[in-house]
């Protein structure tokens, strides 16, 4: 039963790829690829936005970073 299913889905497929001409699925392929990579891209611009920036400006200063000079010591542990 399930095989005689699955050969229907294929012979309905291979007719309306006839109808329709088989370039239709490979464009459907196509924009299938292109979805999937904007959605890459998209969270790789989310990651960039995240860290300030870009690669080439990761070791240069932030708001915050120490910027030298003198630090007060307690007394404390030393490392």
């Amino acid at each position: 039963m399930w095989l005689r299913r699955v050969l229907d889905a294929d012979r309905d497929g291979y007719r309306r790829g006839e109808r329709t001409g088989y370039d239709r699925g490979y464009i459907d392929g196509i924009e299938a690829r292109k979805h999937a990579q904007h959605l890459v891209a998209d969270v790789i611009g989310a990651h960039l936005a995240r860290w300030d920036g870009l690669r080439a400006d990761f070791g240069k200063p932030r708001p915050g970073d120490y910027t030298g000079g003198p630090v007060a010591w307690d007394g404390g542990q030393r490392s």
